[in-house]
């Protein structure tokens, strides 16, 4: 089995890090980018099984705009997205269910472990 790849979005070294190691504990591929327009780029150049984003960064990017961005390019469309976050915003929530992504509250590594695990099918 190929390994999967996998790109980690957030402003926030610390949470970078955590899903960055979850990722790598199942043995996937990480590249993380630390701002909205870095993973813009990136997503524009290569495929990934899985995208992880914070919703809330700085300069009012969201990951929300991440996630209508792939979903409407031809190159990242069908790919599996986390959309994470430390505050319950429900309207969030919604759209994020409308694109076919996961919302999840930050708890740490062993959460995001479990999570990027069921996603991609890693259990």
């Amino acid at each position: 089995m190929a390994q999967k790849v996998v790109l980690v979005v957030d402003d926030e070294e610390d949470w970078r890090s955590i899903s960055r190691r979850a990722a790598e504990e199942l043995g996937c591929v990480v590249e993380t980018a630390q701002t909205l327009q870095a993973a813009v780029a990136l997503v524009d150049q290569k495929k990934y099984d899985l995208i992880i984003s914070d919703n809330s960064m700085p300069a009012g990017d969201e990951g929300l705009t991440l996630l209508t961005h792939i979903r409407n390019a031809e190159l990242n469309k069908d790919t599996k997205f986390v959309l994470f976050t430390g505050s319950q915003q429900t309207g969030v929530l919604v759209r994020a269910e409308r694109y076919d992504a996961r919302y999840v509250y930050k708890h740490g590594r062993k959460l995001m472990n479990g999570v990027i695990a069921d996603i991609l099918g890693l259990r």
